[in-house]
């Protein structure tokens, strides 16, 4: 049964369409970029990810895994793809979601007790 799937995901793979190189150099260019993406990005992402884990715990860590589509589109931005309008509303979102969910805007307010003149709260 597995020889199958495979057999049959292989055939499927026939239909994709062949890569396009970007230039005549497209392998110097992209040769260090993937050397760098698997040194790099997983790795040390990992090991920071999970350093970062260690120390500050997993909900607040969980909160900062959200602002992984805001640092993507900086990064997209720097490298000259175009950021849209969707994209900039999408980013307010998630920074406003992770300060929320942080503690920084409190959905409700704090609740404050009235006291009497002698510090007793008040119908008690």
């Amino acid at each position: 049964m597995k020889n199958q799937r495979v057999y049959i995901l292989i055939r499927l793979l026939q239909y994709l369409p062949e890569p396009h190189s970007i230039s005549g150099n497209s392998c110097k260019f992209f040769s260090p970029a993937i050397l760098f993406m698997a040194l790099c990005m997983s790795v040390l992402g990992c090991l920071w990810w999970n350093l970062g884990l260690q120390k500050i715990g997993s909900g607040k860590t969980s909160l900062f895994f959200n602002l992984v589509p805001f640092v993507t589109m900086i990064i997209s931005a720097i490298t000259g793809a175009a950021v849209t309008y969707p994209q900039l509303f999408g980013v307010g979102f998630v920074i406003l979601g992770v300060l929320t969910a942080s503690g920084v805007f409190p959905l409700t307010p704090s609740k404050t007790v009235l006291t009497q003149d002698g510090g007793a709260p008040i119908g008690k």
